[in-house]
């Protein structure tokens, strides 16, 4: 449950500023536990690196420490790896090597060990991050906030000494490790924008080796986690493997921290709807957030219409809020990795570009076959009927073309927006994501999202989707 803490902060701020009572109540708790929770990150810890010596070596240590140059990239062996374009940092591109994974969200990407979709877990992983600020908007200043603010309460944060050239900056390294390796409380690290938030962040515990630098937009943050102190070797291979191969299509980074066109629905917002009552004879009211499932049926009457799901093993939820629902994969790190999303009140996709700012005019989702017959730049809609309780509906899989440079203007990300005060959801390169719209018998329309880079997510998820059933609206 690594990214709940986030999540549920972020729609609880939102929502209590729609005045709902509901969510007033869970962000009081949200933001408690924001404080001390972690929301989607590997983490990990290396080995000190000593410099310790005998009394006869130390002159000689000093003289060759204060020679050392930094550190820098050779050449990627491109042989190995699969180039991929995101837009991160106005436009990136990098390779991975199979069986490696990417999950990215603003100015943070993570490259890791393919995940098992239906177990799950934390993975060693590589991160690339710029952090101008923590989940709570508080901002970062410099390393010194990022390594003693509020390390003391979770763990150390310590200079190993080496040093990296890259991007154009000298980075320090900087080895995080946790006080206990079994918790996954940390500070969580916002990549947004300093002023604007998201979905997503993440924490530099319980064990990372990280080069950091200060930029005008924040502090640059590349190395490597793990969930273990022993997998960190295994981290530093993806690391020594991918890192060479970045490349950013602005070096100004400093750039990245002015947002000139940011992203949001394209009208204020509405209050959540209130819940619905729970019909008689329907199985288990469905209140819990942030917590494992134990396998069942149950009935979620915060979607207008009351909905009656069955789950089996290894599923999680996370926000549970009237308008918002989201059933996860165990271990699930963020938005599209291992989800099914169950929301109401959609409206529009707004297009976003590299420099993570609204790019055009905001497109009408209130119809999956005009959407497809009309697709939007460098977005590939394939259509088909499914049936689910005995309506026949749309099933929309939409990918962003693999072509797509995600240069700096290019567009290579879609967020779905609702009538609602919450987070968006973003329809992006590298992932394919499924949209369901229900209408049909029911008191508001339900749209279901599931997006995955594993294709057996899709499986996992639609034994879910098969078992819905919703209360018949005269």
């Amino acid at each position: 449950m690594k990214r709940l803490a986030l999540l549920l902060a972020t729609a609880a701020l939102l929502a209590a500023a729609c005045g709902d009572s509901e969510t007033d109540e869970a962000s009081a708790e949200a933001n408690a536990s924001a404080a001390t929770n972690t929301d989607e990150a590997s983490d990990e810890e290396s080995p000190d690196a000593s410099s310790e010596g005998t009394d006869d070596e130390s002159a000689e240590g000093a003289d060759s420490e204060d020679s050392t140059e930094a550190a820098t990239f050779g050449e990627p062996d491109w042989s190995q790896l699969e180039e991929h374009n995101l837009p991160v940092m106005g436009g990136m591109t990098l390779g991975i090597a199979a069986p490696q994974s990417i999950h990215y969200d603003a100015n943070l990407v993570m490259v890791r060990s393919t995940y098992d979709s239906v177990q799950g877990a934390a993975q060693p992983t590589m991160v690339f991050g710029l952090f101008s600020q923590f989940v709570d908007t508080s901002p970062i200043a410099d390393i010194a906030a990022l390594t003693e603010q509020r390390i003391a309460a979770f763990g150390t944060a310590e200079p190993t000494g080496e040093t990296l050239s890259a991007f154009g900056l000298e980075m320090e390294r900087w080895s995080f490790v946790a006080s206990d390796p079994d918790l996954d409380n940390g500070p969580l690290l916002s990549p947004y924008p300093l002023g604007t938030g998201g979905p997503t962040g993440w924490n530099p515990f319980p064990f990372s080796e990280l080069y950091l630098a200060e930029t005008e937009a924040g502090i640059l943050a590349f190395g490597w986690s793990a969930p273990t102190a022993a997998e960190l070797a295994d981290a530093e291979a993806i690391f020594d493997q991918v890192a060479p191969s970045i490349e950013l299509a602005n070096q100004d980074i400093a750039a990245r921290g002015t947002v000139t066109a940011p992203i949001s629905a394209s009208n204020p917002p509405e209050s959540p709807p209130a819940p619905v009552d729970l019909p008689e004879g329907w199985d288990t009211p469905f209140d819990g957030v942030g917590m494992e499932i134990d396998p069942g049926s149950y009935t979620s009457t915060n979607l207008g219409t009351p909905v009656m799901f069955t789950v089996g093993d290894n599923w999680e939820v996370q926000p549970n809020f009237p308008g918002w629902l989201v059933l996860t994969g165990p271990e699930s790190v963020g938005p599209g990795d291992r989800d099914l999303v169950f929301r109401t009140g959609v409206t529009e996709l707004v297009p976003v570009n590299a420099q993570y700012e609204r790019d055009g005019d905001a497109i009408e989702l209130t119809d999956l076959q005009a959407l497809a017959d009309d697709p939007p730049p460098n977005m590939v809609i394939g259509i088909s009927e499914i049936e689910i309780d005995g309506r026949t509906v749309l099933q929309a899989d939409i990918e962003i073309v693999p072509s797509a440079s995600c240069g700096e203007t290019e567009v290579c990300e879609y967020i779905l927006f609702t009538r609602y005060p919450f987070p968006g959801q973003s329809i992006r390169t590298g992932f394919v994501n499924r949209i369901v719209q229900i209408e049909e018998g029911l008191a508001e329309p339900l749209t279901l999202i599931v997006a995955a880079q594993d294709p057996a997510w899709f499986d996992i998820a639609q034994s879910v989707i098969d078992s819905l059933e919703f209360e018949s609206i005269e």
